[in-house]
């Protein structure tokens, strides 16, 4: 064994160490994590800072940066350990947005045997794992690209899933579901709020058991592995989402009290509770549907020319337009009061 490969031994045996000693602990601290990572990569000249962001990209909905705390966004060397620790050896993971890629550098510092395929629209931030990568002769793939760019066929074992619940996630679930991988699961960590609830009302994945309670603070510690049914039917959940996000179906009408009023789907957002239940945030009129409403999406063109014109009155700042009730020609503004047109 040469030197380089006798040094290399040692800082893995050392940063291991430091790991399984850390993970024993019940409280840690956000500094302590962020520090204790620095520490360890430190060891091997690895340095995963945030680059800046291409021109462009900035406000791009697939890398989920908006008023988001960068700790927030990532999830720590500690549980990318844990998670491949149980996990075991001999699998293929798809980190789709893998950011710096540390689901990799961890793989190639820990588990060899493990492949990492990394996805990532923002080149500059995998440089390092790229580098480790070569260095070490591994075998992990990367490719600069959004998932939905991806054209070959990819073939692994869990689609790592991190991710706000939207538009951006339904089109990534769309594309992995659709592969001929039929083998394919997905590892899913919860990322803000109802990603898990989400996928749990996906009628096509079934969830196949939980690993690895993270240390890093997240609405839902563990991580949740699912898989995925072809012969499954979809949920009342999936089609709603597909009508939601289809730029066709731009209308939503709601009937209350053997009234129907309707408002735009633009810039809605879902909130994914549990027990099959949802709630769409309409952003125009600012109103709330639930899952139990009766409701159904249906084209701008099925909409005469004057209720249009209210339709898009009602985007602009200040509007006073609650609710439209175009059977009846009529709609509520601010104040309650009900008026004609």
């Amino acid at each position: 064994m040469n030197k380089e490969r006798l040094k290399r031994h040692r800082e893995i045996a050392q940063a291991t160490e430091i790991m399984e000693k850390l993970l024993t602990e019940t409280t840690i601290s956000d500094i302590r994590i962020i520090s204790t990572q620095k520490y360890i990569l430190d060891l091997f000249s690895i340095n995963i800072e945030e680059t800046n962001i291409p021109s462009g990209l900035e406000n791009s909905p697939e890398l989920y940066l908006e008023n988001i705390d960068p700790f927030a966004l990532n999830n720590s060397i500690f549980d990318f350990y844990q998670i491949l620790k149980n996990l075991g050896d001999d699998i293929t993971i798809c980190d789709i947005g893998s950011a710096n890629s540390l689901l990799s550098i961890t793989a190639n510092l820990f588990f060899p045997k493990v492949k990492i395929i990394s996805i990532e629209p923002v080149a500059s931030r995998m440089s390092e794992a790229i580098k480790l990568n070569e260095k070490l002769e591994s075998n992990h793939e990367f490719y600069k690209m959004l998932f939905n760019e991806v054209t070959i066929e990819i073939r692994y074992d869990y689609a790592l899933i991190y991710f706000p619940t939207g538009k951006t996630l339904e089109n990534i679930l769309s594309k992995i579901m659709n592969s001929s991988n039929a083998k394919m699961g997905i590892m899913a960590i919860e990322s803000h709020g109802d990603l898990i609830n989400r996928l749990n009302q996906n009628g096509c994945l079934s969830l196949d058991k939980t690993v690895s309670k993270l240390i890093s603070p997240r609405h839902d510690p563990l991580v949740h592995l699912y898989q995925y049914n072809q012969q499954a039917l979809r949920s009342k959940t999936d089609e709603v989402l597909e009508k939601l996000y289809d730029q066709e179906k731009s209308v939503i009408e709601i009937e209350t009290n053997s009234k129907k009023w309707i408002g735009l789907t633009e810039r809605s957002d879902v909130h994914f509770k549990q027990n099959q239940q949802f709630i769409i945030n309409l952003k125009y009129p600012p109103r709330s549907v639930s899952s139990e409403d009766k409701f159904k999406f249906i084209s701008i063109k099925e909409v005469d020319f004057e209720t249009q014109v209210l339709l898009n009155l009602i985007k602009y700042p200040f509007s006073i337009i609650r609710k439209i009730y175009p059977n009846d020609k009529i709609f509520e503004n601010s104040r309650g009061e009900i008026i004609s047109y």
